[in-house]
């Protein structure tokens, strides 16, 4: 068993809003999602929308790793720390107060939705797809014994506009 050290909660909490900052600065929205014992980003464009929609991971990823370098995080924190404190913030229900006015969502134990935001990410990329893809992997592996049908009724379900064609 490895046992890893804990970030103190002023400096996770710290990060968070900077990560939600930094969101907003790029007119985003960021998912920190934790489902199945990691932390996985996702990425929502919001501006200009009548409703926000999932993009590709890359300007999150570029906002992390500012925060990171700015506040001297491990380059692995969100899938140590981050996944204990959020897991137990989520248990306590104290998670929305967490990033509130920063373009920053958390959530624990939501792999479905994360999925299907995921997969309409995949859908739509046009270029590669930062990491997506190996997320959508890591999920379904997660979510054992889960079809193709299921898959697409999940998607159905999250993303009701659009269509994933997996049984054609």
């Amino acid at each position: 068993m490895m046992i890893t050290k804990q970030m103190n909660p002023k400096l996770m909490q710290g990060a968070l809003v900077e990560i939600g900052q930094q969101a907003k600065m790029r007119d985003i929205r960021i998912e920190l999602a934790v489902c199945h014992g990691r932390c996985y980003i996702g990425v929502f464009m919001v501006t200009g929308r009548p409703a926000p929609f999932a993009i590709t991971n890359g300007r999150a990823r570029a906002a992390v790793a500012e925060v990171e370098v700015e506040l001297r995080l491990r380059t692995v924190w969100l899938d140590t720390e981050a996944v204990s404190y959020l897991t137990g913030q989520g248990r306590s229900g104290a998670l929305a107060a967490e990033a509130r006015e920063t373009g920053l969502m958390l959530s624990v134990n939501q792999s479905a939705r994360v999925l299907a935001h995921k997969l309409s990410v995949l859908d739509e990329a046009r270029a590669p797809a930062d990491g997506d893809a190996e997320d959508v992997r890591r999920l379904l592996s997660g979510l054992r014994g889960v079809g193709p049908e299921q898959v697409e009724a999940i998607f159905a379900r999250y993303c009701p506009l659009c269509e994933l064609g997996l049984s054609r």
